[in-house]
């Protein structure tokens, strides 16, 4: 009698326990707005990780992927309820999901959970001419400030990513924090110092490079030459194992700027339970070795050709300001 009453009390504690972990998800789904949902998980991919995000795809089923630049993702969360926000999770160079949530109205709630640590990373090079460095003018180490006074005044050619792109913000962070020599710098340095102007004046240069042919990406500077950009700035990632099998490789540098800036990759999971099965998902062996396969420094991994760790050790951070200015930084360089 004893045994089957302990047997009784047992199992109703572990209905009990049952319920109150299901209740604390639903409770955690409903402050997320993704209360009610169903279906396929929807993973958001930024465009840098669209070969990174097919493989996850082809290797999972009940996913759902959309890939699009990160402005894209952003414009349309940041003015979006909790419950119409149709994501549970977003993987990106660097933390969007921390600069949505930061542009977001504060009594709106958080969409996203901690991202944690980076799956991978890689740091911001410039590849140039050997013809064109030296109108450049900058002494080595090549630091991003000087880089972008000789873009400001329209000695030199150069190629980035566009902003609308994840990588094109960080860039355009990257320079800033090369011209005012603080990789912390705060919102306020964009009205009290010349930062603002300085970053607009880059801009604009930048944007007549990309809008020809030759200067929208590193792939067309290798094919078109330095006729519409003398030089390329962009992440290891992107340009170390394109220049390691270009014909054209002999006639270029690859520099490790300064101030060292790194792209993170990062996976944003929405808050919840969807959120936290996605989490898992991203952040599987099918991920990580397709983000090595494509250029990137993944903890654990050997590098592909074209990827230098001992070129540069990375730091422990990324080497940009918070969130919060990147954020303040995309109303700059709209």
């Amino acid at each position: 009698m004893a045994s089957r009453l302990l047997a009784f009390v047992v199992a109703v504690a572990m209905v009990l326990g049952a319920v109150a972990v299901r209740a604390r998800i639903n409770d955690g789904d409903s402050k997320s707005g993704s209360a009610g949902r169903s279906g396929p998980l929807e993973l958001v991919c930024a465009t840098e990780l669209r070969q990174v995000c097919d493989a996850i795809d082809a290797g999972a089923s009940g996913l759902s992927v959309t890939v699009e630049p990160a402005a894209v993702t952003a414009d349309r969360l940041e003015s979006t309820e909790l419950k119409d926000a149709a994501i549970d999770g977003w993987l990106a160079p660097g933390p969007w999901g921390e600069l949505v949530d930061a542009a977001r109205p504060s009594d709106t709630g958080k969409l996203f959970a901690d991202s944690g640590a980076p799956l991978a990373r890689s740091p911001f090079v410039l590849a140039v001419w050997k013809d064109k460095r030296a109108k450049l003018a900058c002494p080595d180490p090549v630091d991003l400030g000087c880089v972008g006074d000789a873009v400001n005044t329209r000695e030199f050619k150069l190629g980035v990513a566009a902003d609308d792109q994840a990588e094109g913000v960080l860039a355009d962070a990257a320079l800033g924090a090369g011209h005012i020599k603080n990789p912390n710098f705060a919102t306020n340095d964009l009205t009290e110092t010349d930062l603002s102007d300085w970053l607009a004046g880059v801009d604009t240069n930048a944007d007549r490079v990309a809008r020809n042919p030759g200067g929208r990406s590193f792939a067309e500077m290798l094919t078109f030459g330095f006729a519409v950009a003398e030089g390329y700035l962009s992440t290891e990632a992107v340009i170390g194992p394109q220049l390691a099998r270009a014909a054209k490789r002999s006639q270029l540098d690859l520099v490790y700027v300064v101030p060292a800036a790194t792209a993170d990759v990062l996976f944003a999971p929405r808050t919840g339970d969807r959120g936290t099965r996605l989490r898992d998902v991203v952040r599987g062996e099918r991920a990580l070795e397709a983000l090595r396969a494509n250029g990137w420094r993944v903890p654990g991994r050997p590098a592909v050709a074209g990827i230098n760790p001992n070129a540069l050790k990375l730091a422990a951070d990324d080497g940009l300001p918070s969130a919060g200015v990147l954020q303040a930084l995309r109303d700059v360089t709209k």
